[in-house]
């Protein structure tokens, strides 16, 4: 493959731009002669670039100046047959990235990407979904009509709103309670998956994750919520009991760690507690003799940060 390795900035207008055909009502954005499968190269990326960017005379401009990827927002590669996800790196301030209907077999090479908050690969033929943790802001997954056989991969999307999963190949019913940790998730598609055929489908996904306004673009109502969570009520009790738990321990590990961070900052690490005045009389035989004797055990007892004599 071959790519200009001069920096965007220094491309003027004599440089020939590769045509981008775009036909925005039928949704499509192809490379002229774009037919066989493809990777994401310089010349594909360079015509998308200026075709989405400025018009009329700040498009001249920024023809002549070029365009910088790093101050690109949002990038569409529709229909082009790309087989894989690859030389987006420069794309760090990204925040809109639609793939989808191309041939994608997976996802990976989006590390980078932290600022995106909206990524469609719908229309492609993903199997697994993996190597999303970097991409924390996201809050937009669209990976509808793929290949996917279970939902997962996904830990580090706290922020999480919009999800569609529909048109793939989940069975599992149970496999949507990986989806409770997601608080803010309001919106999910999984029509057209197989697990939507038990009878129990919508009642179960309802109870068990209490946080959605939008099941297969339909509203869940009070109603059907609350006949849900009737159903189903002893498990949905446990189990929000249970998280509820492994939140309040992972928080308090999360603060323990910060803590932890803050102290060795600080080089005043290993000192919380009694540890420092333990560890200054376990290096002092004369003070181990010292705080044996009656009326100074007293004055221990006392101390705020009680030692224990089997610490000796």
């Amino acid at each position: 493959m071959n790519v200009d390795s001069r920096p965007i900035s220094s491309r003027t207008s004599e440089d020939p731009i590769p045509q981008f055909e775009i036909f925005q009502g039928a949704r499509i954005h192809r490379l002229y002669g774009t037919k066989e499968p493809t990777v994401i190269s310089e010349k594909l990326l360079k015509a998308a670039v200026y075709a989405q960017g400025p018009k009329e005379e700040a498009g001249r401009i920024a023809r002549v100046e070029g365009i910088e990827y790093d101050t690109v927002k949002q990038l569409a590669l529709h229909f082009q047959n790309i087989l894989r996800i690859s030389n987006l790196d420069e794309f760090t301030n990204l925040t809109k990235l639609q793939l989808d209907n191309n041939i994608i077999e997976k996802i990976e090479n989006l590390e980078g990407l932290i600022n995106l908050t909206c990524l469609d690969l719908s229309f492609n033929r993903i199997k697994k979904i993996e190597n999303l943790s970097t991409l924390t802001k996201l809050e937009d997954l669209s990976l509808f009509h793929n290949q996917i056989e279970k939902i997962e991969g996904m830990d580090e999307l706290h922020d999480l709103k919009f999800l569609s999963l529909g048109k793939n190949h989940i069975e599992d019913l149970e496999n949507v309670l990986y989806l409770r940790q997601f608080h803010n998730l309001h919106s999910l598609t999984l029509e057209g998956n197989p697990l939507t055929h038990e009878p129990t489908y919508v009642t179960y996904v309802c109870a068990f994750l209490a946080q959605l306004q939008y099941l297969d673009y339909k509203r869940i109502l009070g109603e059907m919520r609350a006949s849900a969570y009737q159903k189903y009520q002893i498990t949905v009790d446990q189990m929000n009991e249970a998280q509820r738990e492994q939140e309040e321990y992972e928080e308090g590990l999360r603060l323990r760690k910060e803590l932890d961070i803050q102290h060795a900052n600080a080089f005043v690490d290993e000192v919380e507690g009694d540890s420092l005045y333990n560890a200054i009389i376990e290096a002092d035989p004369d003070g181990q003799k010292f705080v044996t004797l009656p009326l100074v055990q007293e004055v221990i007892d006392q101390y705020p940060f009680r030692i224990m004599p089997s610490s000796f």
